[in-house]
């Protein structure tokens, strides 16, 4: 419960639009109820003091409105679910990555946990390897199943574990239907012409909902 209590509460901090509605009803609640007046700790009796902090306690709580409205949600904070990558191991040199690892809690709704194949050597261009992974919630650990990295010998690759919002799915489905479409492509020429074709660009930018939680820099054996 006390968990609890303390998530609402850094939660309700993290933004000053929620932090102020909560002060201005308290505010206003203490206006009306004429002060604690249990064991006469703090009353109010004064009647220009009362409407003082009711008047104060509606101002308070609009003023938070207004900065709710304006101010957008916060990004979770990935070291709450402890989600971290067990293999492969850092620097390995590996061909096909089997991807495990660990958690302290599930991903909230509207997120999924998702593996990122990361280009350090293209501007950190990505692309996305899953969907989704598999949870053993009895040993708090996830699995992605075998990714491959993709590219030639010695190149430099990141596993990454992230946080995937509703943006980042959307993405990733834009992504997949043109890669289909583009390898689709790419194969009449390729048995036209008799020549190789390039494969489509990585994703160069991720979405504001996309949360790392952790990355491994492994090399393409």
């Amino acid at each position: 419960m006390w968990e609890s209590l303390k998530e609402i509460i850094e939660r309700i901090s993290e933004r000053p639009g929620p932090l102020l509605m909560v002060c201005g009803v308290l505010l206003f609640t203490f206006g009306i109820a004429e002060g604690i007046k249990y064991e006469s700790w703090l009353p109010l009796t004064d009647p220009i003091g009362r409407y003082s902090a009711i008047a104060g306690g509606i101002v308070v709580f609009l003023v938070g409105v207004y900065f709710a409205k304006r101010s957008p949600a916060p990004l979770l904070k990935a070291e709450a679910y402890g989600i971290k990558i067990r293999t492969p191991e850092r620097k390995e040199h590996i061909e096909i990555a089997n991807v495990t690892g660990d958690f302290k809690k599930l991903p909230p709704e509207g997120y999924t946990l998702m593996v990122l194949r990361i280009y350090p050597d293209v501007k950190r261009g990505f692309i996305f390897l899953n969907n989704e992974v598999d949870f053993d919630l009895a040993n708090k650990t996830w699995s992605a199943g075998k990714c491959e990295l993709g590219g030639k010998v010695d190149d430099r690759r990141i596993v990454g574990a992230y946080l995937v919002g509703k943006s980042g799915r959307a993405l990733k489905q834009f992504f997949d239907d043109a890669t289909q479409l583009h390898n689709a492509t790419k194969k009449e020429l390729e048995e036209s012409t008799g020549k190789p074709s390039s494969f489509l660009p990585v994703i160069p930018k991720m979405t504001t909902d996309m949360i790392k939680c952790d990355e491994v820099l492994v090399y393409r054996k």
